[in-house]
């Protein structure tokens, strides 16, 4: 499984040589990864620049623009010269990572397709040749690039190829005449016999066994028979060997980049997910366990929705459609439920995966947990609409609440109350007492007003000692008075509990929407006048702000006189 998730995260491209190149800054790639090197390499040569100079490398760095144009997956083919033998390299670069349309990881693969483009290719066409002419077998077997053997039935080599040294270090005059086994390893001698006297054969005439070199050496090699068919009879055959020494070291890395991948996903702190053409979930890192306290084969087969909560189902299932429309990555916040019915809050960044014929395969899914960070952003949300002493509202939460609700009034032909309050003779308490002692009064005096107010009700610290209230809607003008009343009551009551002499009253200064007076800031204006004019006329009280009529101008009616009031 961890091998088949590599190649699905890397887009099936874990062949000969990898490179993942990481965005740093503008427009610089350094490498973040590859199988070819080793960490002090890397250290070395971290940019791409260093790794591939452009002079040299003119084709790679056009197409990486065009990479990062496109985002989509490119690929070319060159011809490398390195002493004086050609090398048939493919460059395949895919985007890994795609962030707000810009590729931010990227890999390339450079594939070796040298023996099947100069060997496989020219051997096919030469072994064709052979059958015409004598010529051109005595060319082929001379000049192939492959080791070639001729032996016998009992296994005695008749004739080999110059490529015998370079493979084994035995030229070939040292080798006619002996046996063929002589250079097998001792393990695999029974095997090669049963290959030459073909008790075993498969459909292909291709095996794999050790021989030995000069120097005792144990050398892996791929071997292709051909029988020697003279007059149509068999007299021999002929052993074309392959040196699998650097392809079986590309193994063993490739296994020790299989191993490094499988560290990383088994102690990932995100969650890794892999999802098929269907949405379906098909593969899970072990971080489920740790995350979401479910073991991951709980969610295989399952919807990529599972889990997720009822009210972000929808917005993620439009964005991950998106995604594959677009062939664009994703980033999404939603909720998911954990195994003991808490939810947390995961970040979703998804890479949709296509096939060479641009067909969607697979969606790659990196999540993470984001609970505390939204924890936090909903902290400095509430903070920046509330107090920090009280915990109310502040001014600039009240300001937009007032705002919303003078629009419901004016929909529904309805009314509301503003009180404005404050502490009576609050500087002499701090004076007195001390800010300590003034902060806890504050505090007290929010808490006490709030505990009166109904679901209909709003109070909110302006500043300093003043605090006001918003009733709505107002059906009946007695009740306001009745409120003015019952705080003014609540708040002459004991304060011991803070200091044994304190002793606590407030102002109010009511105000009442009009149909002429529907603006936030006058309507907060009238309330402070009214305030106002009760300190002025002996404070501990409450006062109406009264609307002129016919240009009189404004006039205040204290809570004394219930009949004289208008609203």
């Amino acid at each position: 499984m961890i091998q088949n998730l590599y190649e699905m995260i890397l887009q099936h491209a874990m062949m000969d040589d990898v490179f993942v190149f990481k965005k740093e800054g503008r427009s610089q790639f350094n490498c973040i990864y590859s199988n070819k090197m080793s960490l002090e390499t890397q250290d070395k040569f971290r940019t791409i620049t260093q790794l591939f100079p452009p002079e040299k490398n003119p084709k790679l760095f056009d197409n990486v623009e065009l990479l990062l144009r496109g985002k989509t997956e490119m690929s070319y083919e060159e011809i490398v010269t390195e002493e004086n033998d050609k090398k048939f390299l493919q460059y395949r670069l895919s985007p890994l990572i795609i962030e707000k349309e810009e590729v931010e990881v990227f890999m390339l693969v450079i594939l070796d397709q040298t023996l099947q483009r100069k060997t496989e290719l020219e051997l096919k066409e030469l072994w064709a040749e052979l059958h015409k002419s004598k010529k051109s077998y005595q060319s082929l077997f001379k000049h192939n690039p492959e080791a070639i053997v001729s032996v016998d039935l009992k296994g005695r080599i008749n004739n080999c190829n110059p490529q015998i040294e370079s493979l084994i270090g035995y030229k070939p005059v040292q080798l006619i005449g002996k046996s063929f086994y002589s250079i097998v390893a001792s393990e695999d001698k029974f095997f090669a016999k049963s290959v030459v006297s073909d008790s075993y054969r498969n459909s292909n005439n291709l095996y794999q066994f050790h021989l030995r070199d000069i120097k005792g050496k144990k050398v892996p090699v791929s071997i292709k028979k051909s029988w020697i068919i003279p007059d149509n009879e068999i007299e021999g055959i002929y052993l074309t060997m392959h040196d699998l020494s650097e392809q079986l070291d590309s193994e063993n890395k490739l296994f020790e980049s299989e191993e490094n991948l499988r560290i990383i996903i088994e102690n990932a702190r995100d969650l890794i997910t892999l999802l098929n053409d269907k949405g379906k979930i098909i593969f899970g890192s072990p971080s489920y366990k740790k995350i979401l306290g479910y073991d991951q084969e709980e969610y295989m087969n399952k919807i990529f929705l599972f889990n997720i909560h009822p009210e972000d189902q929808e917005r993620v299932h439009n964005v991950v459609q998106n995604s594959i429309v677009k062939g664009k990555g994703f980033t999404i916040q939603c909720r998911h439920y954990k195994a003991d019915g808490s939810s947390i809050w995961l970040e979703w960044k998804g890479t949709p995966v296509f096939s060479s014929d641009r067909t969607f395969r697979h969606m790659v899914v990196l999540s993470r947990d984001i609970s505390e960070q939204k924890e936090y952003e909903d902290k400095l949300k509430h903070d920046a609409l509330h107090d920090v002493l009280t915990g109310l509202p502040n001014r600039r939460h009240f300001s937009k609440e007032l705002l919303a609700t003078i629009e419901d009034c004016k929909q529904r032909n309805e009314r509301l109350a503003l009180m404005m309050l404050d502490i009576d003779n609050f500087k002499s308490i701090n004076d007195t007492y001390g800010h300590d002692i003034g902060d806890e009064v504050i505090k007290e005096f929010g808490n006490r007003i709030q505990r009166l107010l109904g679901k209909h009700a709003m109070i909110a610290r302006l500043g300093g000692d003043e605090f006001i209230v918003m009733v709505y809607p107002v059906t009946d003008l007695d009740k306001i008075h009745a409120l003015a009343e019952e705080i003014i009551r609540v708040v002459q009551e004991s304060w011991t509990f803070i200091h044994p002499s304190l002793s606590i009253t407030t102002s109010i200064g009511v105000n009442m929407m009009t149909n002429q007076v529907q603006d936030r800031y006058l309507l907060m204006k009238q309330a402070d006048l009214a305030l106002y004019k009760a300190k002025e006329l002996g404070k501990n009280q409450y006062y109406f702000y009264e609307h002129p009529t016919e240009d009189k101008g404004s006039l205040v009616t204290p809570n004394k006189n219930r009949d004289s009031n208008q609203v």
